[in-house]
């Protein structure tokens, strides 16, 4: 009789030990699972928190009308590449385009080019820059070059650190610009600026967009965490005074 009560027991020991093991395995795939739905919740609020506290901090110093944009000695023209995939980019064209129209409108005097130059592509984007200014009737003499704008960020620091200018009209696209005066404002700039498609946000792809919503994280974080400085050593150049 005891030998058939042992069985039984080593039975249901047997078959209790698998029923334990799934046990474990479903809470241990549950807190997974809740942990990374926890994270995944807080990176996506963090990005939305990026972007909309962007918006808010430069929307006001962002106009669409030419007109009624106040006067300001300098500019900065942000840079981008002339082509994409051997096409037109239409945000280089704009961006010409819109920096001309502020000059020949009597709303800026000089013109801060401020792109990269590569060596090891034979890219220089100030030079492409100047040379779509000049064919828009821009005097050489009003257009400063500045060879080391790598990012949107060494941009503002440079036009203030190296060029001495701290009062200015920034031109790019409305998405862009809204992270450069967020960047020139955080630096204590008296900046506004001129978007280039007149308020439109022009996306070439969902891959555009996403990288601008990762742009504005990487701002913050630059600005507020990491303490980000322009990639290349400072040396004062100071712009011209406009008289």
């Amino acid at each position: 009789m005891s030998e058939v009560k042992k069985e039984k027991a080593d039975k249901s020991l047997s078959e209790a030990a698998p029923v334990k093991k799934k046990k474990k395995m479903k809470s241990f795939l549950f807190r997974v699972t809740r942990d990374l739905s926890v994270i995944g919740a807080f990176i996506a609020a963090f990005i939305v928190f990026c972007n909309v506290a962007t918006y808010y901090g430069s929307e006001n110093y962002i106009y669409e009308n030419a007109d009624k944009i106040p006067y300001n000695e300098y500019c900065v023209l942000l840079g981008t590449s002339k082509t994409l995939n051997g096409r037109e980019n239409i945000y280089f064209t704009d961006r010409m385009d819109a920096a001309a129209l502020l000059y020949h409108k009597g709303k800026v005097k000089y013109i801060i080019v401020s792109g990269a130059v590569h060596q090891n592509t034979a890219y220089d984007g100030p030079e492409d820059m100047t040379r779509a200014l000049l064919a828009r009737r821009i005097p050489a003499d009003r257009i400063i070059k500045d060879n080391c704008g790598y990012r949107t960020l060494d941009s503002m620091y440079r036009a203030c650190d190296v060029f001495g200018v701290k009062k200015f009209t920034v031109v790019s696209q409305y998405f862009h610009i809204a992270r450069a005066i967020y960047v020139a404002r955080h630096l204590d700039l008296d900046v506004i600026g001129f978007a280039a498609d007149h308020g439109k946000v022009r996306f070439f792809s969902l891959r555009d967009r996403l990288r601008e919503y990762m742009a504005k994280v990487k701002m913050m974080l630059d600005l507020y965490l990491l303490n980000t400085k322009p990639r290349v050593p400072i040396k004062k150049h100071p712009a011209p005074a406009a008289g």
